[in-house]
């Protein structure tokens, strides 16, 4: 699902090797590519707002922030920045090798419902304790140069991202371990193999579970069947492609699972009630 023109930013701010940056978000706001250009990121961002209201647009939802919202941005995501000269905060930004250089165990980051790559429930709150290590992840960043820098800004960042995983938690009355667990690597699964062609009965396999257990998780989070999430994720990446790159129709249905782009055409009219050249001339 990589094999598109979507604007992608790319982590630029590799200093001294370490792959974990903190930014004022006035200074991306100054850059106009980002500010008024959607844009898809190859690594994670969380931001997190210290002061001002206004809005953030991810995967064609806004989200209304003020002083205290965390907006996870996951990898992948295509997120859009308004001008906002009242906004104050910062945008920590991290690539996956940074936060598991010791086991490139990938999986780490599937852990964290944060991190789903979809709009349900997106924006999280600053607490204090997630405000402290943000305060020392600014002063470790200013001395670099220190001893075990690096490994510490790790260290940092994972209680970061646990502290707000645990806020997010208690507000999702996860009841069932083993149960949620199921659903991430559900979610793991339709990330790696988007597609069309996806097959419940392919990810039940894979998770060593039946399609009927499957189901009854997925519907216990999400509310809705495993099949119609797969739907909705292929529809939002059709829509992304078609709004943000300049794909023909033809490669966004071969891109997307589709063997035949009169299939894919009418596939999407059928959800949004036009065809997919008539969506993108309206966008």
């Amino acid at each position: 699902m990589n094999t598109t023109d979507i604007k992608t930013h790319p982590f630029r701010g590799d200093k001294q090797g370490i792959k974990l940056e903190i930014i004022d978000i006035q200074k991306i706001l100054s850059m106009k590519s980002k500010s008024h250009v959607a844009h898809r990121l190859d690594f994670f961002q969380i931001l997190i707002i210290t002061k001002g209201v206004g809005i953030h647009e991810v995967d064609f939802t806004q989200y209304h922030y003020q002083a205290n919202t965390v907006i996870p941005v996951a990898m992948g995501q295509v997120q859009r920045f308004f001008p906002n000269n009242e906004l104050e905060g910062y945008a920590i930004v991290f690539t996956p090798d940074f936060l598991i250089k010791e086991s490139f165990d990938y999986n780490y980051l599937f852990q964290f419902t944060i991190f789903m790559n979809n709009t349900e429930d997106l924006l999280c709150e600053a607490t204090q304790s997630v405000k402290n290590i943000l305060n020392t992840l600014i002063r470790e960043q200013q001395e670099s140069d220190l001893f075990e820098s690096e490994a510490l800004q790790r260290n940092l960042i994972r209680n970061f991202l646990i502290h707000l995983e645990r806020d997010k938690r208690k507000t999702q009355n996860i009841d069932n371990k083993q149960k949620l667990d199921l659903y991430l690597r559900f979610r793991q699964e339709v990330e790696t193999s988007l597609s069309y062609k996806l097959k419940i009965h392919q990810i039940s396999e894979q998770l060593g579970v039946t399609s009927k257990q499957l189901n009854r998780v997925v519907k216990h989070y999400l509310g809705m069947t495993a099949k119609k999430y797969i739907d909705q994720r292929v529809l939002l990446e059709s829509r992304r492609l078609l709004t943000h790159s300049s794909l023909s129709i033809k490669e966004i249905a071969y891109t997307i699972g589709f063997t035949d782009p009169t299939n894919f055409t009418k596939y999407f009219k059928s959800k949004f009630g036009m065809n997919p050249s008539d969506y993108r001339n309206k966008i």
